[in-house]
């Protein structure tokens, strides 16, 4: 029986099953197969034009189909070959001449080359190239593919072809239909999965090793053929070595999002301006891909793509939000404007919006550390430490709202309703050692636990604790932390609210700086006083006796006593303004000069201690059942909250007035009445003293000891 022979694979096939067809594909290695044919004999005709390199054949030049002289046909046919072919000559009778073309012209590597036409007295030397790639320098692997196919094939007849999960209906194997599958999509479709997977891995192989030209023309065929998986083998590869391809991420499902990036920056501007920080985390991401100018191209995919398209998003809601909300716009210049500040830049942060209260806790991390690279660990603690101090400033400022802010006909402010200058902020370190090189930063006092300033930017800051004393004693408790940040905060509230009362009064904003009028008993005795709290439950209960402050009283009154030191009278505490006249009045007291560092710590501590007593004083002592100072005081304190540029006496002023002790004895009648100043000193102590002893506590003692023994006095004496 007639039979044709793969020259890939050496598989054989009957003649009388593919002589209807020009060419098939073989089922075995999917080598495209040409059949002969059996036409009258012709005279020689030109070469066929060099036909264009499919990716999935090989490089092979179709022979022309010429009649061989004589001599060259009896040589043929004594040897039984075809010379230089490597495969058995057909009869001169069956090999059909093509119809005449003219040769194209050579269009690229991938083109056909011309060929010169023989005369028919030529000796004929055109070869059958075997189909199987032509890699770069690849003499090698052309013969392991060539040996691969080899063992492949055989001269036994391959069994019978699988097209779309059935066997062939002639059992030849090859594509119904006799369409070209290198040319044909609905051919490829017909061969057998084997086969086409085979063929795949094939084109993926070589088109790898390929110019760029051949490989797009092997996408463009996969593609075609809906050979997603190859389509996607052959774009991982070539991405490897060439990451801005196009055609290659985008059939890797990947988007380009640096200049979607840079739109949407130029469309965000007040984000872009005021540094969100999604725009802040977004030129990092496209510095870090995409080059310090942001121009090259940056492919993303998967979980990156959908983390980029989440900050877009982010980008473009904080531009609509900052738009349309003064509040939105403050807090980002804040945020962005604490980016600048020494010691707080040096650190990422977690931050929250609670009332009117800007809140950032600082993540325990190297300096220069950016959010995406810290700890997660030390994001969490941050992240604890940043929700107590939501809980704590909210339930302050929640109590300041109900308990001070109707007497004195304070506004409410809100996360909606602040802009950037009615918006409070309070930093909490990490340590006490970021903390304290930013009180040195600053020039604030480098003994403070905790400290707020007027001045710009108006920030409280203070550090984590402890949060529990060890088996000493020593440490700090949480509660004690949480006592000295409510102080503070309530100094913040003091100053912005003498602010926000006098500019609308006055009708228009005094300087920050202006509202430093208050006597420091003032100052400290009402910070003291309302910042002291219970908490119970989640409840918070303010303005009640402060243990440690009855502590000192009980405390440095019998050292004060012992040494001989002069208490504090009213006439001195009235007059103190700041911090500095009290240390130097404080160490004055000694008597001995080398008890002077001994008086400045216990007097300066019994000054604190005396201010909160005597708001505490003025605010609940009663006669007959009813309040008896506490209406005069609020007069007094509403004094301190409208600072007086003129408006009280008609005399204009570009600075106000600061508050006198005049002042204090005229709202308590002591001007007309000198007498009563004493009378009302007595009533104060007698009520300071009975009070400390109703909360004496027997935990006292040791701190007394300690104390006494630092002061080198016997505690026993």
């Amino acid at each position: 029986m007639s039979t044709v022979r793969c020259p890939g694979c050496g598989g054989q096939f009957p003649l009388a099953a593919v002589a209807q067809y020009e060419t098939f594909t073989c089922s075995k290695c999917g080598h495209v197969v040409e059949v002969p044919t059996a036409p009258p004999a012709q005279p020689a005709q030109a070469a066929r034009p060099a036909q264009r390199r499919s990716p999935g054949t090989s490089p092979a030049r179709p022979a022309a189909k010429r009649t061989p002289p004589a001599a060259a046909r009896g040589a043929q046919a004594s040897t039984g070959r075809r010379a230089g072919a490597g495969r058995t000559a057909k009869p001169a009778a069956r090999r059909a001449a093509p119809p005449p073309e003219s040769e194209p012209e050579p269009r690229g590597r991938s083109r056909g080359r011309q060929r010169a036409t023989r005369g028919d007295d030529a000796p004929r030397t055109d070869k059958k190239t075997l189909p199987v790639p032509m890699l770069a320098g690849g003499g090698l692997l052309v013969v392991a593919v060539i040996a691969f196919f080899m063992m492949k094939g055989g001269d036994e007849l391959p069994p019978a072809t699988t097209i779309g999960g059935s066997p062939a209906a002639d059992g030849t194997g090859v594509a119904a239909g006799g369409g070209d599958p290198d040319k044909d999509p609905a051919a490829w479709t017909m061969l057998a999965a084997n086969v086409r997977a085979d063929r795949v891995n094939m084109m993926v192989a070589r088109a790898n090793t390929e110019s760029d030209s051949i490989v797009q023309e092997t996408a463009t065929f996969l593609r075609d053929r809906d050979e997603r998986e190859g389509l996607e083998r052959l774009a991982r590869l070539y991405v490897a070595r060439t990451p801005t391809s196009e055609w290659a991420n985008q059939v890797l499902g990947r988007e380009e999002v640096s200049s979607k990036a840079r739109r949407v920056l130029r469309k965000c501007e007040l984000a872009d301006d005021v540094q969100l920080e999604s725009v802040v985390q977004l030129g990092r991401l496209i510095k870090k891909h995409a080059g310090d100018n942001g121009k090259k191209k940056w492919w993303a995919e998967g979980e990156e793509l959908a983390q980029i398209n989440e900050l877009l998003a982010e980008v473009e809601a904080g531009e609509q939000e900052l738009a349309n909300s003064d509040a939105a716009f403050g807090r980002a210049r804040w945020i962005a404007y604490r980016r600048t500040l020494e010691v707080f830049k040096d650190h990422p942060t977690v931050s929250a919006h609670v009332g009117p209260y800007l809140l950032f806790v600082e993540i325990k991390s190297e300096k220069g550390t950016v959010i995406e690279d810290a700890d997660p660990e030390a994001v969490a603690t941050a992240q604890k430490i940043l929700d107590r101090n939501i809980d704590l400033f909210k339930n302050m400022y929640e109590g300041w709202m109900t308990q001070i802010a109707p007497i004195f006909g304070f506004e409410r402010y809100t996360e909606d309703s602040v802009d950037y200058a009615t918006i409070l902020k309070a930093n909490v370190f990490a340590d006490s050692d970021s903390y304290y090189e930013y009180i040195r930063q600053v020039g604030g006092p480098g003994s403070a636990r905790a400290y707020y300033s007027k001045q710009e930017p108006r920030f409280i800051t203070t550090y984590e604790g402890d949060g529990e004393k060890g088996a000493d004693g020593e440490g700090e408790s949480q509660e004690s932390t949480n006592q000295v940040q409510c102080h503070e905060a309530t100094h913040q509230l003091v100053h912005f609210y003498t602010w926000d009362t006098t500019r609308k009064i006055i009708g228009r904003p005094p300087r920050w700086l202006d509202s430093l009028t208050r006597p420091l008993w003032s100052t400290e005795g009402f910070a003291e006083f309302f910042s002291s709290h219970t908490e119970e439950n989640g409840k918070f209960t303010w303005m009640v006796p402060l243990e440690n402050r009855m502590k000192d009283l009980w405390i440095f009154a019998e050292i004060i006593e012992k040494k001989g030191w002069a208490p504090w009278a009213l006439k001195d505490i009235w007059s103190l303004r700041h911090g500095g006249q009290l240390s130097g009045l404080a160490q004055a007291r000694a008597i001995d000069p080398n008890d002077a560092g001994a008086s400045g710590m216990v007097m300066s501590n019994q000054f604190y201690a005396e201010a909160w007593s005597w708001v505490y004083f003025l605010w609940n002592v009663e006669e007959g059942g009813k309040l008896k100072y506490r209406d005069k005081l609020i007069a007094y304190f509403k004094l301190e909250f409208e600072l007086d540029f003129g408006q009280r006496d008609g005399k204009k002023r570009t600075s106000p007035r600061l508050m006198q002790e005049r002042d204090f004895r005229g709202v308590f009648g002591l001007i007309e009445a000198p007498e009563k100043e004493q009378a009302l000193y007595d009533e104060w102590k007698v009520f300071e003293k009975a009070l400390v002893e109703k909360h004496r506590n027997p935990k006292w003692n040791k701190e007394r000891e300690r104390i006494f023994k630092m002061l080198k006095m016997d505690p026993a004496k």
